[in-house]
């Protein structure tokens, strides 16, 4: 089993806007993103991920495995390296044989995949 956690704080340094927002979206059957970072960048984000993946479910007739998710998350950050999104998004889900799997990038698309956790965002350093 996997399992992927956030808070629902939309804030700025001290100041809370939102108690209520999103940061992880199911974007297949087994595969989760958690997106921590800039809102405006999560939501652009968020909307290119779901077009690409759309695209591969009506090329291919099939849903898209975790990892494909992973290495298509990874090339898009890159992509847009010298525009970068200020985002540090986490792919977690169940691969085809039911393991978990689970990565995390930074803003220019360098992937860590451990075999038991990552954390990222704000409080990544009291966490670990």
């Amino acid at each position: 089993s996997i399992a992927i956690a956030s808070d629902n704080r939309l804030g700025t340094q001290f100041n809370t806007i939102a108690r209520n927002n999103i940061k992880v979206h199911q974007v297949g059957k087994k595969v989760f993103v958690g997106l921590p970072g800039l809102e405006t960048d999560n939501q652009t984000l968020l909307a290119k991920i779901k077009f690409r993946m759309n695209m591969f479910r009506l090329r291919e007739e099939r849903e898209m495995p975790v990892k494909a998710v992973a290495a298509m998350l990874g090339n898009l950050l890159y992509e847009h390296r010298w525009g970068m999104f200020f985002v540090e998004p986490v792919v977690a889900g169940l691969d085809d044989d039911g393991k978990p799997y689970c990565v995390a990038f930074d803003s220019i698309g360098a992937g860590c995949a451990p075999d038991d956790f990552v954390v990222t965002g704000t409080a990544q350093d009291s966490l670990l």
